[in-house]
């Protein structure tokens, strides 16, 4: 596998408070602009594999809308039950007008 940066999206197009989801062949990402500063998570809870795109958001917390487990999209950690576990999270950087997250692709 070889780390590789991905262009998801240019910078206009996911405005502050707003998230997309990318659905890739390494997985579904979400991509989060909070104030400003994209980041990026495994589109799934870690406790009971839900979607987190419909979640309420909360600065830099994200909701799990099945079972309410609270997630810091800055680092995945899982900050309240029932979900032990973090998130994947992605490195993100702003190339640009490009904002692109770093995958692993195999060679």
């Amino acid at each position: 596998m070889a780390a590789q940066w991905i262009t998801f999206c240019g910078v206009d197009e996911i405005t502050a408070g707003e998230r997309e989801v990318f659905d890739t062949d390494y997985g579904s990402i979400l991509l989060m602009n909070v104030d400003g500063t994209f980041y990026a998570v495994e589109n799934m809870c870690s406790h009971a594999e839900y979607e987190l795109v419909d979640g309420e958001m909360s600065r830099y917390k994200i909701e799990c809308p099945k079972h309410g487990a609270w997630f810091d999209v800055r680092s995945g950690e899982a900050l309240s039950p029932p979900a032990d576990r973090p998130l994947k999270i992605y490195a993100v950087q702003v190339d640009g007008n490009d904002v692109q997250v770093m995958l692993d692709i195999p060679e």
